[in-house]
């Protein structure tokens, strides 16, 4: 594998991907939508660049021609676009297809609000190795849990706020958790593409870190010299929060259940 298309450059995750690639050797085209707005600077201002719809069947076979692997990091809105992007990797000759998984695996059992996207996931890896079986295009997903340093820089309700130096501390704060960070996701993303065929078709699970809240806190007070004001939280009210903000309608609500699922 040399030649990689990596879909969604211009999300956080794919701009985290594409140093890892470059790093790694690849060549690599960029395939974004027609709106999309990436830098004008490197490295995407040297290199090939793109643009389809992702449900536009011609476009994404003209991007996917003479290209050996496909990497997908397309938010969750977009998965519905995937198994059209798997069937035209196929038909057109791609050994290696990488989903936009990151989170958790189909078969993981967590909140009942997330089935949706749990059965979305169930599909799209199904289609992907029936694919493999027909048509032989191989496939991968990479398993996150959460991407740990980009959740404590972007979102506060995951608990530490470095401009305030205040936490938000869930359940007492013990209860052990796993991340990655996401340049360790780009590291990963390119091993697999490293790997030798016939070595994928599986779900691959990594970790940066097995920590606690805690713990976590602890480091951050050392580090800034500072004792951190300390708010405690219990999970089900985060939950009923993140539910009754779904009742009304509010988008926000997604991070109280994610952050409930996660320290719970």
């Amino acid at each position: 594998i040399q030649n990689v298309v990596l879909i969604g450059s211009a999300g956080e995750v794919g701009r985290n991907i594409l140093p890892s690639l470059l790093s790694a050797g690849f060549t690599v085209t960029l395939l974004t939508r027609p709106t999309s707005t990436l830098p004008n600077e490197p490295p995407y201002s040297n290199l090939p660049i793109l643009r389809a719809a992702y449900n536009d069947n011609e476009g994404l076979q003209a991007a996917f021609t003479n290209q050996d692997a496909v990497v997908c990091s397309i938010s969750a809105t977009g998965n519905n676009d995937q198994i059209l992007m798997l069937e035209v990797a196929a038909a057109v000759g791609i050994k290696r297809f990488v989903l936009s998984e990151f989170a958790n695996r189909p078969d993981f059992v967590g909140l009942e609000d997330f089935q949706g996207p749990r059965e979305m996931k169930t599909r799209i890896a199904k289609r992907a190795q029936e694919l493999q079986d027909e048509k032989g295009m191989e496939w991968a997903g990479l398993v996150v849990g959460n991407f740990f340093d980009w959740s404590i820089k972007r979102f506060p309700v995951f608990g530490f706020s470095l401009p305030t130096q205040k936490a938000i501390i869930y359940d007492g704060g013990d209860t052990p958790i796993t991340g990655v960070t996401m340049a360790h996701t780009g590291q990963a993303i390119a091993g697999i593409l490293k790997l030798p065929l016939g070595k994928t078709n599986k779900h691959f699970l990594v970790r940066s870190v097995e920590t606690t809240q805690s713990e976590i806190l602890t480091a951050f007070e050392a580090v800034t010299g500072q004792k951190w004001m300390v708010e405690n939280v219990n999970t089900r009210d985060l939950l009923e929060q993140g539910r009754a903000k779904k009742e009304r309608g509010e988008k926000s609500y997604n991070l109280d259940l994610v952050v409930a699922q996660i320290f719970g």
